[in-house]
């Protein structure tokens, strides 16, 4: 879906799926660990760790830790309803085309107002 809306740079990161007389998920960390648990949390933190500019989009209550990281995010349902008030850089979207808007209007202006070098180059 996002390669659609000609997202295809974007870095993303899912549970593994396969089929063993039932339906398994498997979800690994950054470091190639399986996790019971934190699995968003683990990846916003390795990009924020690295220094990436970090832009959530999520909609439900076990986005929350994650997106607390991120400097700008996108929320409806749970997750709005939750950071409301509190993410300074919180924008509602319904559609992926809601987020590219505003990606294409501000994604300039954070990436400037941020360290352009990682904790490895610094």
């Amino acid at each position: 879906m996002l390669d659609a809306h000609r997202l295809d740079r974007l870095a993303r990161h899912c549970g593994r799926t396969w089929f063993a007389y039932r339906w398994r998920v498997r979800y690994d960390s950054p470091r190639g660990v399986e996790l019971q648990e934190g699995f968003k949390l683990a990846y916003a933190r390795a990009f924020r760790d690295l220094g990436d500019f970090v832009v959530y989009v999520g909609d439900g209550a076990s986005d929350i830790p994650a997106a607390r990281l991120a400097p700008a995010v996108f929320a409806r349902s749970t997750l709005r309803e939750r950071l409301e008030g509190e993410h300074p850089r919180l924008y509602p979207f319904e559609t992926f085309h809601d987020v590219i808007a505003v990606l294409e209007q501000e994604a300039h202006r954070w990436l400037a107002s941020s360290s352009s070098t990682t904790p490895a180059e610094g």
